[in-house]
């Protein structure tokens, strides 16, 4: 089905509307730019040309440039400050609006390079060893079994409807991806189509090879960073516009059984709705000015993963899913949306041959950072002790011991602590 959607779909855009390379004179969006400002520059170069042939009346020119870049700076002053209020409180929003006045949607740098393809293929096997890299040096800990005690209950997903693929498709953005057959704003017309194949993946546990295709876009991690060292970037996925319509519709249904169920940490506060930075941090100072008016001592250790997403067990995180009650055909398609996942970078125009994903899931995808938040959820049922554990975001825990009237050098032989250090030193490489 999948084999007929994009030979179709593509041979259609073949036949109407064929590539063909134009150059194309890029000008700023200038959408602060109004009449007023036209006027006043219109009024400017004729005063301009007028001293200049006569070479009197400077004062009139002068005073006339000094109106126009008054009219300007104000002008962008409104529309800018307009765009920051429609914002409102959406933070994701804000955040594209500062960094697009800030010009951080650049490009990311590459290293220099004779052959793209070369690259592309450098690129690939380091990101590929970096992960067996890190999984050799795994050991592996045995944790409590008894981690959730869930009746089976999620063993399929409904069909879903017209509607409700309209809602998602029509809330996601026109970005298109190298896999897509069409541009996505054509995609969104063919609502049927889609329709009928996200029913068949979902009846029948399967998700099209097609769909588990990533393009890997190889990006600097800070901009001050050595450019032509290969270990200072980071695999960023970008993945077909059907597959993430197809993830949005099932995840959301395993978000809602989850809150349901009461299986996400009270403290979590990523990947999940109405929880952010701003919860954490409410929640963060609330409870360490509460352990001081007890007479406690807190003590907040950091901890940083690497490659958190990228090193996650397939198996294991298979177990963690039966053990929170997914059955039959829902456990079945999400064993067929890990396994024999591809990628394959691309450098330019030029793409790298393909590699298979054992294990991890990827960062770009729209079901990764929830079924991350199965296996963290391994470290909060495992504690013995008073620790609390506020978020795991962007692969940072941030924990709290408290301990009453005792020096910082006894958080060492905490029992919780040193589980958590075990934990994410084995990489996720855990055993139930």
């Amino acid at each position: 089905m999948m084999l007929v959607y994009n030979v179709n779909l593509g041979t259609v855009l073949d036949k109407y509307a064929p590539q063909k390379r134009l150059c194309v004179t890029v000008r700023p969006n200038t959408q602060w730019y109004n009449n007023n400002i036209a006027k006043a520059k219109l009024c400017r170069r004729q005063l301009e040309r007028k001293w200049r042939v006569t070479k009197l009346e400077i004062q009139m020119y002068v005073t006339q440039r000094q109106i126009v870049q008054s009219l300007i700076k104000e002008a962008k002053s409104l529309h800018h400050s307009s765009q920051v209020e429609e914002c409102g409180k959406d933070a994701k929003q804000l955040f594209k609006v500062v960094n697009k006045l800030l010009n951080r949607n650049k490009a990311s740098p590459l290293p220099e390079h004779q052959s793209c393809r070369d690259l592309a293929n450098q690129f690939s096997q380091y990101f590929v060893n970096k992960i067996l890299n890190i999984r050799a040096n795994l050991p592996v800990i045995k944790l409590n079994q008894d981690m959730f005690d869930v009746a089976p209950s999620l063993c399929s997903f409904h069909p879903v409807t017209l509607s409700e693929v309209e809602s998602v498709i029509m809330k996601s953005p026109n970005k298109s991806c190298e896999l897509d057959p069409l541009p996505t704003h054509f995609v969104k017309k063919i609502l049927p189509a889609i329709v009928h194949i996200v029913n068949a993946s979902i009846e029948s546990g399967v998700i099209p090879q097609v769909l588990k295709t990533a393009v890997i876009r190889p990006t600097l991690k800070k901009p001050n960073l050595d450019k032509e060292s290969i270990q200072n970037y980071r695999p960023i996925s970008n993945l077909s516009f059907l597959s993430k319509v197809l993830e949005r519709l099932v995840f959301s249904c395993l978000l809602m059984y989850m809150q349901e169920k009461n299986l996400l940490d009270k403290h979590q506060s990523a990947y999940r709705p109405h929880h952010s930075a701003e919860t954490l941090l409410t929640n963060l100072t609330d409870h360490i000015l509460k352990q001081m008016d007890d007479g406690n001592i807190t003590a907040a250790v950091l901890l940083d993963m690497s490659s958190a997403f990228d090193t996650v067990e397939h198996d294991i995180l298979i177990q963690r899913l039966q053990s929170v009650g997914i059955r039959g055909l829902a456990l079945y398609w999400f064993k067929s949306y890990l396994s024999n996942r591809s990628q394959c970078v691309r450098v330019n125009e030029v793409t790298s041959d393909p590699t298979i994903l054992t294990c991890g899931v990827l960062q770009g995808s729209v079901g990764g950072p929830l079924l991350f938040l199965c296996i963290s959820n391994l470290l909060v049922k495992n504690f013995v002790n008073t620790i609390l554990v506020i978020t795991v975001m962007r692969m940072t825990f941030n924990c709290l011991f408290h301990f009453p009237h005792l020096p910082i050098p006894f958080l060492a032989q905490s029992q919780d602590l040193n589980l958590v250090l075990m934990m994410l030193k084995c990489g996720w490489k855990v055993m139930a």
